[in-house]
């Protein structure tokens, strides 16, 4: 598992080419600004390339890339564009989603972004290699479950630690946040 922050990859390239096989599981949790949110101070130019190197320089039988991405409520809208993102790569990568625990779970989500989200999963043309029934299974129950006001509290009031820590923003970075805030009557920063 990594988060290919790694400088250099090239170097890892020619270590790995000395083992039968090395399977990389690259963490990544979205693209562009989003992963930049998430994965402060990650940086998305530099995952894509070693991403790319990875995949276009490994060879395919000795070294394997696969994705694992947390399903989370700040990436809902961001996860299918990770996915053709990292199929325009290698159209056979393998995904693994794995739900988060918290404040950030996809029902602290606004119920459209859920549906925009959904309608977009449901349409999407490759799936061999992606878990797409159990992905999209996250977010039926969530767009079906009622928002908890003292979860989406406790959300804000985390991001905004984090924001004001980091000097980011999210409701800058995920604009759909606006509406969640607007609706439970969270101030803005």
């Amino acid at each position: 598992m990594t988060n290919l922050q790694v400088n250099k990859i090239d170097n890892y390239l020619e270590k790995w080419s000395h083992f039968k096989g090395v399977e990389i599981q690259a963490s990544i949790d979205g693209c562009e600004e989003v992963y930049n949110y998430i994965r402060w101070p990650g940086n998305w130019k530099k995952v894509l390339r070693n991403l790319t190197t990875a995949i276009t320089n490994g060879n395919g039988n000795t070294l394997q890339v696969s994705v694992s991405t947390t399903i989370q409520n700040i990436n809902a809208l961001n996860i299918p564009k990770l996915i053709t993102m990292c199929q325009t790569l290698d159209p056979a990568i393998p995904f693994f989603f794995i739900p988060v625990v918290g404040t950030m779970t996809l029902d602290v989500t606004p119920k459209h972004i859920l549906r925009e989200a959904i309608e977009i999963l449901e349409a999407m043309p490759n799936r061999e290699n992606i878990p797409l029934d159990d992905l999209l299974a996250n977010y039926y129950n969530a767009y079906d479950s009622t928002i908890d006001e003292l979860k989406v509290k406790a959300f804000f009031k985390e991001n905004k630690m984090f924001d004001l820590k980091r000097k980011q923003n999210l409701f800058e970075t995920i604009p759909y946040f606006i509406d969640l805030a607007n609706q439970f009557k969270i101030e803005r920063w």
